[in-house]
C-alpha cells in the first residue's frame, strides 16, 4: 500500500458518501483503476467504526467493487495461452471471499506441497511418486472425501478444505491438482460422467497411469482404469482411447466454478451464484458434472 496515494484515497473516501450517480461511477472507476491496495485501503478503515455504524450499503459497495476487479483479472490470466492453475483458483475462491488475500490463500496448500516435494524421489517412478504425494496428501495431512453438507462451504472451497481435512470429493480432486502441480507431477483431470474426477499421470503427453482421487488415490494400470470405466458406465460410447484423454488446468478451473455455483445454489445465495456464472463464461469450460 506504500505506493498508493493516502490523500487521493482520503479525498475518494469522501466522495464514497456523494449520491450523484456520475460521481459514483467516477469513483468506481478511478478505486478500480488503483487497484485492491485501495479497496484494502478502505476495509481497514471500516474495521476502524464500530460494526453498528458502518454502512451496510457501503460494504456491498466495497465488495462489488472487489468482485469486479477479480474478475478482470480473471480475464487476464484466461487470456494467456496457459493459465496458471494456482492462480485461476485463488481468484475464483476470491470470489465468495474478497478480501482473502494471494498469501492467505498460498498458507493452505504450501505446507502439503512442501512436504510432497521432500518426500519425492527424482529418480523414482509414476506409481512411487504417486503413492508418496497420496501418503502426504490422504494419511499425513489425513484429507478426506465428505458427501454431506456438514462442513458448509468449507466442504467446497480449497483454501479452507486444507483446513478443515474434509471435503467434497470435486473438492477434494480440485486440492489434489493443485498440490501435484506445485509439486511438479504431470497429473491432470480425466472428465467423467460421475460427479468428481478421475485423474491421469502423463508422460510425453500420454496416459501412463490412471488415479481415482475419490478413493484415496487409488492407482490403476491403464487397461485396468479402461475396465472399470466401462463396469462402471456400460453404455458410454466412448472408445478406449477417448476415456484416456486427459484435460487441461482450464478444466480443473471450469469444474470448480462448477461446483461453487452448484454449492451457493444450493444454499439459496442467488447473489454468489450469478458471480459464479459470470466467472463461468470467462473460463468458457463446458459443463462437466453430472454428465
Amino acid at each position: 500500500m506504500a505506493d498508493i496515494d493516502l490523500k487521493e484515497l482520503k479525498s475518494l473516501e469522501i466522495l464514497l458518501g456523494d449520491p450523484d450517480q456520475e460521481v459514483v461511477q467516477a469513483v468506481n472507476n478511478r478505486i478500480l483503476e488503483m487497484g485492491r491496495d485501495a479497496l484494502d485501503y478502505f476495509v481497514l478503515r471500516m474495521e476502524m467504526i464500530p460494526r453498528s455504524n458502518v454502512d451496510k450499503k457501503l460494504v456491498r459497495r466495497i465488495n462489488s467493487l472487489y468482485v469486479e476487479l477479480i474478475l478482470s483479472e480473471l480475464k487476464r490470466e484466461m487470456s494467456t495461452p496457459y493459465p496458471d492453475l494456482t492462480n485461476g483458483l485463488y481468484l475464483l475462491t476470491a470470489l465468495a471471499k474478497p478480501t482473502l488475500k494471494r498469501d492467505e490463500f498460498d498458507q493452505a496448500y504450501i505446507p502439503v506441497v512442501e512436504e510432497v516435494v521432500k518426500e519425492l524421489n527424482s529418480d523414482g517412478t509414476a506409481i512411487e511418486n504417486v503413492q508418496l504425494m497420496n501418503h502426504v496428501f490422504f494419511n499425513r495431512f489425513g484429507i478426506e472425501c465428505v458427501k454431506e453438507h456438514s462442513q458448509g462451504a468449507k466442504s467446497v472451497m480449497v483454501d479452507d478444505l486444507f483446513h478443515c481435512q474434509k471435503g467434497f470429493p470435486v473438492s477434494v480432486a480440485i486440492a489434489y491438482f493443485l498440490v501435484a502441480r506445485n509439486a511438479g507431477l504431470p497429473i491432470y483431470p480425466i472428465p467423467t460422467p460421475a460427479t468428481g474426477f478421475s485423474a491421469a499421470y502423463l508422460y510425453n503427453d500420454t496416459t501412463i497411469l490412471a488415479i481415482d482421487i475419490g478413493d484415496k488415490g487409488k492407482i490403476f494400470s491403464v487397461p485396468s482404469f479402461i475396465e472399470a470405466m466401462r463396469n462402471m458406465y456400460p453404455k458410454s460410447k466412448l472408445d478406449d482411447e477417448q476415456l484416456l484423454v486427459a484435460g487441461d488446468d482450464k478444466m480443473v478451473l471450469g469444474i470448480y466454478i462448477e461446483s461453487l455455483s452448484s454449492f451457493f445454489e444450493y444454499e439459496n445465495k442467488e447473489a454468489l451464484s450469478k458471480i459464479y456464472d459470470k466467472a463461468s463464461k470467462i473460463v468458457g469450460q463446458r459443463k462437466i458434472l453430472g454428465n
